[in-house]
């Protein structure tokens, strides 16, 4: 198009050269409404007109074709005159011309071209009728030249805005740059002085500058300025509705008020709204145009606004999903941190560190609360008074922004930390007039405490800066709470470890001396027989002692080591060697047990602890007996369970009763199932079914014959097979 218009300036020339070419432009002014009727009705429709205004009344649009003639018989008179151009674009501007085509354009204007002609052959002497065609001709042309200047310039402002759509969101040089370079074709196509975009900033009420052009002084980029300052901007947002302003009368303290301190004679606002959220303000403004805007003329700009908003939009949207990616993304960082470290000053650097990454911020302070004190405490603090946040020791829960946000469990944003009456005095930190972001970490009954975050103005925090520092908090909240509790299990477990060495080393260490005397004394020829039933029935008791502390030893063993090297058992070794020493340990009564397994090996997963599964269930079961005989059967046969092959052991004691309520207690030596686990039986079952979860295995109890308890239990066991 630019070309065209090139070789139009090139041919056209000076169109006003003598007095008779004058006398024609008057000719044709004399005859304008002849002209705008004739050409309304060769045409049909106004060229570039409205489709409303193809259906409105004809002398609606004959005025405005009108209206189009004189602005450009003004323009072709003083060509050089600012005043005539800038109103012939306007004129042309106000046929919304963003619908239109070259095509159509050029049809129009040689329809108007051959009226001209026919009316300087009518009225003109033939001695002057090839000048004057050639004035009308060229005058047809510089409307022509205008249109397609117009039409170049609002296709550059479309293809600018295009291009930010389809760019990539999270490139913002280069959406800085295509908005930079909007506001200039803007200000070319409306005549403009001054063209921005701004962004609303709701936390604040401010409007930020993303873009702008001017021909005097402009507003750099990311300039902030409150909406109180910009009444227009305040009422099309309000009123969701563009709105305009000219100043004929109006002060020069009025004007002033148009825009900060800046002022303008005519504008356009045109709020950027997504539904009934305000995103920013599109504003065009103009102190040396001849004529105010058109309503044409805003209706032009709300289009370009609405191509702005799906720009915002996109941007929005692909902030958003950045920030709770990197929001994620720094939770499983942290959860993986937390994992390493236990210790509370790390854990409190980490959660900071963290949080500072997620929203940039000048000052962090991280408070702890004592709640059976009622006092809080500075934990971390980064920034140029952290020493002084620090030292600022046990105050009191409620005071500050701190303690009204852990009354409250409710974050919040403080624009201004001094003129707001919430906050509360640190010694040494000097008054600032800061953003603050205040989010509570909220545990399952209490705040655990509270970050508070800073910023100087004129850098704010966004809706979306609370909702990831929400996000981020209850996170932090959890691994707080996990921290804590697995401290206390450490702490737990320390304790239990002392238990156990106790048990097992010390006790084990006073028992073995009595164990010794014991049976010396029951070697004494001669012994009373009352002495020798007290001494039998102690050294009953101290070997009953001694095999709780070997079980639980095996039990510790097996803590020590849970993951075992498996490899292929004989199930019949084990059962002899388990049987041989359980024997050893039956305190005298009678072991008798029957072993039924499949001919060839019988081969398990285990490792060398598998004999200890059965010396445990069989030298318990002994102790525990109430008869000196003690009866067992051990049978096994191959089973698939959960497309494992596994062999089903099952050692059936028949002396033994243990109801249903209790079949799966005795195996978790509930209170329940106390009375069922006397004399070390309960331990041996405990560690018996240790042994064989540790191998992948299974163990549970029934009835020998179904639904008769009285009639004996079976212990079960299903181990996977091997080779």
């Amino acid at each position: 198009m630019q070309d065209v218009v090139t070789t139009m300036q090139n041919a056209r020339g000076p169109i006003i050269t003598s007095p008779s070419d004058s006398n024609v432009l008057k000719l044709i002014r004399d005859e304008l409404p002849t002209v705008a009727e004739r050409w309304a009705i060769e045409v049909g429709r106004v060229p570039f007109a409205r489709v409303s205004d193809s259906v409105g009344a004809p002398q609606v649009r004959v005025e405005r074709l009108r209206s189009y003639l004189v602005a450009l018989l003004d323009h072709v008179e003083d060509p050089n005159s600012r005043k005539a151009r800038e109103v012939l674009r306007s004129m042309i501007r106000s046929e919304h011309l963003r619908t239109l085509n070259l095509s159509n354009v050029l049809a129009n204007q040689l329809a108007l071209r051959r009226i001209l002609v026919d009316l300087v052959q009518e009225k003109v002497p033939d001695a002057s009728a090839i000048g004057a065609r050639r004035v009308a001709s060229f005058s047809v042309d510089a409307g022509i030249e205008e249109i397609a200047l117009l039409m170049e310039e609002h296709v550059q402002m479309q293809s600018v805005l295009v291009r930010c759509l389809s760019c990539a969101p999270g490139d913002r040089a280069e959406l800085e740059h295509s908005f930079a370079r909007f506001c200039m074709n803007a200000m070319d196509y409306f005549d403009a002085d001054f063209v921005s975009v701004f962004r609303f900033v709701s936390d604040s009420e401010e409007l930020m500058c993303i873009g702008c052009s001017a021909k005097g002084v402009a507003i750099s980029k990311d300039s902030r300025l409150f909406l109180s300052s910009f009444p227009l901007a305040a009422e099309a947002i309000q009123n969701r509705a563009a709105r305009t302003c000219a100043s004929p009368d109006w002060s020069p303290s009025q004007k002033r008020k148009v825009l900060g301190q800046m002022g303008f004679d005519h504008c356009i606002v045109v709020p950027l709204m997504r539904d009934e959220t305000p995103l920013g303000i599109l504003f065009i403004g103009d102190t040396s145009g001849p004529t105010q805007f058109t309503p044409d003329e805003v209706s032009i700009a709300e289009d370009l606004g609405a191509n702005i908003i799906r720009i915002m939009e996109n941007v929005d949207l692909f902030e958003k999903l950045s920030i709770r990616a990197r929001a994620q993304t720094a939770l499983i960082e942290t959860a993986a941190s937390l994992q390493k470290e236990i210790e509370s000053s790390e854990i409190y650097r980490i959660v900071s560190e963290k949080m500072a990454e997620l929203i940039p911020c000048n000052e962090l302070a991280f408070y702890m609360y004592d709640w059976s004190r009622r006092v809080g405490n500075p934990v971390y603090a980064t920034g140029p008074y952290a020493s002084e946040v620090m030292a600022e020791r046990d105050f009191p829960a409620e005071v500050g922004y701190a303690g009204h946000v852990s009354r409250t469990k409710k974050a919040m944003i403080v624009m201004d930390t001094e003129a707001d009456g919430r906050g509360d005095f640190i010694p040494g930190t000097p008054a600032t007039h800061s953003r603050m972001l205040a989010v509570p970490i909220v545990g399952k009954k209490d705040v655990l405490g509270v970050i508070e975050l800073l910023k100087y103005p004129p850098d704010t925090f966004s809706s979306e800066d609370l909702e990831v520092a929400t996000m981020f908090a209850n996170h932090a909240a959890v691994a707080l709470e996990n921290a804590k509790l697995l401290s206390e299990v450490s702490t737990t477990r320390d304790q239990v470890q002392l238990h156990m060495d106790l048990l097992t080393h010390d006790i084990a260490n006073y028992t073995t001396p009595v164990m010794a005397y014991v049976e010396s004394l029951k070697g004494r020829p001669g012994l009373d027989p009352d002495v020798a039933q007290a001494v039998d029935r102690t050294y009953s008791q101290v070997d009953n002692i001694m095999f709780i502390v070997d079980m639980v030893r095996t039990l510790a063993k097996l803590r020590e080591n849970p993951v075992p090297k498996l490899e292929g058992t004989d199930l019949r070794a084990v059962l002899d060697g388990a049987i041989s020493e359980a024997r050893a340990r039956s305190q005298g009564r009678s072991l008798e047990v029957t072993v039924d397994l499949p001919q060839g090996q019988a081969m398990v997963a285990a490792d060398p602890m598998m004999k200890d599964a059965f010396v445990s269930l069989f030298a318990a079961a002994v102790r525990s007996a109430r008869k000196q005989e003690v009866r067992f059967s051990v049978t096994a046969e191959p089973k698939d369970e959960a497309k494992r092959a596994m062999w089903w052991i099952k050692v059936s004691d028949p002396d033994r009763s243990i109801p249903d309520p209790l079949k799966s207690e005795v195996l978790m030596m509930t209170k329940r199932a106390r009375s069922e686990l006397a004399g070390g039986f309960g331990i041996g079952l405990a560690v018996a079914k240790t042994i064989i979860e540790r191998y992948g295995g299974k163990m549970w109890v029934s009835d020998i014959v179904p639904k008769e308890p009285s009639k004996g239990c079976v212990f079960n066991m299903l181990l996977n097979r091997s080779g």
